[in-house]
């Protein structure tokens, strides 16, 4: 049985209502999570933070943007929006900085500290030479690109609140099955869906490689699909911030995205963005080398349902 906990400023938890409609949203290319729930009426107002709990276990965890209280001719009711940790990274802009040799508690005393995080792991190291925090940044941003820098990786946030400066590095391997008795550890689907999408396939990108020479060079997808017509895309290699092979990994990441799939399991399954994966599958066989972009849980009176998307 799932259940949410509310949490005041102060500390004080509250016991919520039973909800009736509940909504979670995890996307690729989305740093925080978002969820919205719907109550029967109550006076919601104080309650800052949102914990969602499957008996003693903690599966999610968010801080609260918006409280709607409205009367139609259904009943009254209260809804809540709200996000996950990083939002309040997000939300807050970054003092411009320059720092030099900086190192990971340097970034953390500096940015995250302030947001309320008290806890936080890394590799150690220091990232030598200049790092700069720009006008105008988030400090969610500054943080990625430290990360990048020093450990060619995101930075993770779990749910309960501890920052992982390297990012999250036990990825383990998801095996999905409509037959789940026939391969071990593999979690279970009801419906699954696969999409074909010809219109992110791209035929090639023009680059320019110097300031004074137009976009001359074509680099060809090596790929052969028929998909219709050409789609190019240009990419300006003259530009110090944009390395030469970016027009290889455009087309190496386009012709990974030609193919998507959907499955849909009756049960609460928050995979992580990124986590690798497989589909056994008694129509669409053995499909491999699968991260996960997506996963959009409902839950509510006539039970859970959760949708992972995967792609290559």
């Amino acid at each position: 049985m799932l259940m949410l906990i509310g949490e005041k400023m102060d500390g004080q938890v509250r016991n919520l209502p039973s909800f009736l409609e509940m909504e979670i949203y995890r996307e690729e290319g989305v740093p925080a999570d978002a969820i919205e729930v719907l109550f029967p009426y109550f006076e919601m107002k104080g309650i800052v933070q949102l914990r969602l709990y499957r008996e003693d276990t903690l599966l999610f965890s968010v801080h609260v943007d918006e409280i709607h209280s409205y009367r139609n001719g259904n009943g009254v009711f209260t809804k809540c929006f709200g996000r996950s940790a990083q939002a309040v990274l997000l939300d807050n802009e970054a003092e411009p900085n320059t720092f030099y040799d900086a190192s990971p508690s340097v970034i953390f005393e500096k940015y995250i500290k302030p947001c309320g995080f008290s806890v936080y792991y890394s590799e150690g190291g220091i990232l030598r030479g200049e790092f700069s925090a720009d006008k105008g940044m988030s400090v969610y941003e500054v943080l990625c690109n430290y990360c990048r820098n020093l450990y060619g990786t995101l930075p993770y946030i779990s749910q309960q609140g501890e920052l992982f400066f390297s990012g999250k590095n036990n990825r383990e391997k998801i095996i999905f099955s409509d037959k789940p008795s026939k391969q071990q550890n593999a979690k279970a689907y009801t419906e699954i869906e696969r999409a074909y999408l010809p219109c992110n396939f791209i035929s090639g990108v023009y680059v320019k490689t110097s300031e004074k020479s137009g976009y001359k060079t074509f680099v060809k997808n090596p790929v052969k699909e028929e998909v219709g017509y050409a789609r190019t895309r240009c990419v300006n290699a003259s530009l110090l911030n944009t390395p030469a092979n970016t027009a290889y990994k455009i087309i190496e990441l386009t012709n990974k995205h030609l193919f998507e799939y959907k499955i849909v399991c009756k049960e609460f399954n928050l995979e992580e963005i990124g986590a690798f994966a497989e589909i056994y599958d008694s129509t669409f066989g053995k499909v491999t080398g699968l991260t996960v972009f997506g996963v959009h849980i409902s839950a509510g009176l006539e039970g859970i349902q959760t949708e992972i998307m995967l792609r290559m």
